[in-house]
Order: structure tokens, then sequence, then C-alpha cells
């Protein structure tokens, strides 16, 4: 393609997207968790623009998927975010999701995280814009750190959990008074350098641990580990996080000492 032609597709492009933009949102289609919109698609260079009332930390998995009749359609996304930059696009997905059956030149999002929270827009068009057909546009929150229980009685927790980039995994911790609470995070990959934090009911660092002390067979020498020692009954907060925000998956064990263990 010449420099010429090029230019000259960019002059019909940009007007096109600029009344787009320009747009009330409230004219858009509003996508709920759980919800799956059906649109269909012109073919005259304007794609489809849905909303999403997002919250800062949210994930989502937002799929397109081609129900056109006749032949398929090669479908792309965009996400915008509320200040209006570009949060993500995709064209062609290269994951599997269980729940929805995607063809190949279907575009998804799976489990991006929300920035901001306010509205996002959403664009779905076929590639290049001038193909018709129909799409359904599906949205879902999901659980980002993908929590599972391995066990769980009076004296102990332990459960798995994927720490993506740059976040932070909570979860409780109800104290008796008097009580001593051992709390490990061990990394199941080799990517975390995991740092454990515990907050009061105020919100108060506690007690952190970024690398144990100690010799412990199971243990690497960036996992976490630390002893609590109750002295009330209260509600606390555990924090995971990755020493440098990397991403990974882990072992957070909670075990109440007592004469049998």
């Amino acid at each position: 393609m010449t420099f010429g032609l090029r230019f000259l597709i960019a002059i019909v492009f940009l007007p096109i997207f600029g009344r787009i933009s320009a747009q009330d949102e409230a004219d858009f289609p509003i996508l709920a968790d759980g919800e799956t919109v059906t649109i269909t698609l012109e073919g005259n260079i304007a794609p489809n623009l849905l909303t999403y009332d997002g919250q800062a930390g949210e994930v989502i998995t937002l799929t397109a998927q081609d129900v056109s009749d006749g032949d398929a359609v090669d479908l792309v996304m965009e996400i915008l975010r509320p200040d209006g930059r570009r949060l993500a696009f995709n064209d062609d997905h290269l994951t599997e999701i269980e729940s929805i059956a995607l063809a190949q030149t279907d575009p998804a999002f799976v489990n991006l995280i929300l920035p901001m929270s306010g509205l996002y827009i959403i664009r779905v068009n076929s590639y290049g814009g001038i193909f018709a057909g129909e799409a359904q546009v599906k949205l879902d929150v999901v659980d980002g750190f993908a929590v599972e229980i391995i066990s769980d009685d009076e004296t102990s927790r332990i459960i798995e959990a994927t720490l993506p980039r740059y976040q932070t995994f909570t979860t409780s911790l109800e104290t008796i008074a008097g009580s001593t609470y051992v709390l490990t995070i061990r990394d199941l990959n080799g990517t975390l350098d995991p740092l454990l934090r515990l907050r009061s009911e105020s919100g108060d660092v506690i007690a952190e641990n970024d690398d144990h002390a100690g010799y412990h067979l199971n243990l690497n020498a960036n996992d976490s580990r630390l002893v609590y020692e109750a002295a009330e009954n209260a509600v606390l907060t555990i924090e995971v996080i990755d020493f440098l925000g990397r991403a990974g998956t882990f072992e957070l064990a909670i075990i109440e000492q007592t004469e049998d263990n």
C-alpha cells in the first residue's frame, strides 16, 4: 500500500471515529454481569458500541461471538477506559473459554483487570469494518484470583490462588484472644517473591513478612511466614502481594497452633 493510499484511508476513518466518541453514551446498549447482547454489524465502517459501568480492580471476561448467517465474519473488539484511552484490543483470541465455543476469529478479553471506576466503551466490528453480520457480546465478572480451597477445618485453612500482576489478594482471619496463628505463603511456580501483611480492623499493618527466617524444607528462600499472637478477638485482613508486582500462583496456609500441631 502506498503512502498516499494510507493517508487517504486515515482521512476517511478519523472523522468517523471522532463522531462515534462524541455520541451520547446513554444511546449505547448497556452490558451487565452475565448478560449476552446481540448486535447487528452493518458493514459501513462504523463499529457497534456498548457500555459497561465498571469498578476499579474488577476482573472481567468479555467475548464477541460471530453468529451470522452464511459466511463467517472475522470480528475485532476494543475497550476504552472511562478517560477515553484504549485499555485493550483483540482480533483473534488465543485462549480457551469453557462457557462459550468461540471461533478462532472471534475476539476475547480473559481476566481483564479494570484500572478505574466509570463507564467503559466497548467497540465491536468486523475486520476492516466492511462485512455485515451478527455477533453476541457477553461480559462476565470473574474471580481473577481463581481461589481454590484445599482444606478448611477448625484449626487450619489452606487455599491456592493466582496473583495477577500488581494486584493484592486479601482474605480474612478471625482471631481468638490468646491464640497463636502461623501464616505461610508458598510460591507454587517459581515466579513470586511474596510479601505477607496482616492488617487490623482499622486498616493498620500489625505484622508483615517478606522472606521467612529459619530453615524449612517445603519453603523457598523468598516464601513468607509470620507468627501472630492474638491479643484480642478480632477479624483481621491478610494481604498477599508480590515484592515486584509479578504474577504467579501461591498457597496460603493459616494454622492455629494447638497442643496437637
